[in-house]
């Protein structure tokens, strides 16, 4: 369970409470919470957008596995032992910075606007 400072306890039991906000106002408040929530988005954005690229050990290639058939199916099916391999060596080279960013950048501000 999440601990809060007393000053923020405070601040969101007056605001629910009262309809107020105590001294410093609504932005001492709302400021820090905005943030947190923005980059909690854009962690879980990530991570469903990476989590669907259809390399074997993701929920991608389950995905694409249901589209192929026949012989597109067994091609990629010996692809499965190399996955985390294949994996790792995107990550190290970087290919992800150009695959998922523009998509989580896309999706982050498709949200927020």
């Amino acid at each position: 369970m999440v601990q809060l400072d007393p000053a923020i306890q405070y601040a969101l039991f007056s605001s629910a409470i009262f309809g107020e906000f105590p001294a410093g106002g609504a932005e001492s408040l709302w400021i820090p919470l905005a943030v947190l929530l923005s980059a909690g988005l854009q962690v879980n954005l990530t991570l469903a957008v990476f989590n669907l690229i259809p390399i074997p050990p993701l929920d991608g290639s389950h995905v694409l596995e249901s589209l192929l058939s026949g012989e597109a199916l067994k091609s990629y099916e010996q692809l499965q032992p190399f996955g985390f391999i294949l994996l790792y060596g995107l990550m190290f080279l970087g290919v992800f910075n150009y695959v998922v960013a523009p998509v989580v950048t896309f999706a982050f501000r498709l949200l927020l606007f």
